[in-house]
């Protein structure tokens, strides 16, 4: 018995992202206008040209490194395996997780409150954000004690991960 679903979710920026943005965005102007002052100060005049080559550079530079700050993480399950992919800038694609959906311990609506300093040997975080997270604690052959996932699954994405996992794990959906 075959099934199957994919989900892509888009990460939130956070704070921490919109500053990086900035600092980014202020040295790209920053390093052109140094150049562009220093050459008026020793009245070189080749440096208006070096200038704009290193403005260019920089407009690339800010379009390279934002792009790095779009992280998707795309979400499959298919015969009762749970594989995770982070997706950055849509360049790059690297596996975060591959789970065996019976080897779940336990799958509930993720409070950060409750699970603070409970001693997970792993914890990863793949949700856009954690308002409408679930948490599943799992064990892998890798880690010796239980490791968690924080996502942010859909309605679709959670009635197939129901399927897959144990009776006793399952959670209740109307």
């Amino acid at each position: 018995m075959d099934f199957m679903c994919e989900q892509v979710v888009r990460c939130n920026l956070g704070t921490k992202k919109i500053i990086y943005k900035l600092l980014i965005l202020l040295l790209a102007l920053a390093i052109p206008a140094i150049i562009v002052a220093s050459g008026m100060i020793t009245q070189v005049y080749y440096c208006f040209i070096v200038a704009a080559f290193v403005a260019l550079f920089c407009i690339y530079g800010v379009w390279f490194f934002w792009s790095e700050l779009n992280i998707e993480f795309e979400y499959a399950v298919f015969s009762g395996e749970l594989s995770i992919s982070k997706v950055v800038a849509n360049r790059k694609r690297k596996e975060v997780l591959k789970l065996d959906l019976r080897m779940v311990e336990n799958i509930e609506i993720y409070q950060n409150q409750k699970y603070e300093g409970n001693g997970y040997e792993k914890i990863y975080e793949c949700a856009e954000s954690e308002q409408n997270a679930y948490m599943i604690a799992f064990k892998t052959s890798k880690q010796k004690g239980l490791c968690m996932l924080i996502f942010s699954p859909n309605e679709k994405m959670l009635k197939t991960i129901n399927r897959g996992l144990r009776a006793d794990v399952r959670l209740n959906l109307q």
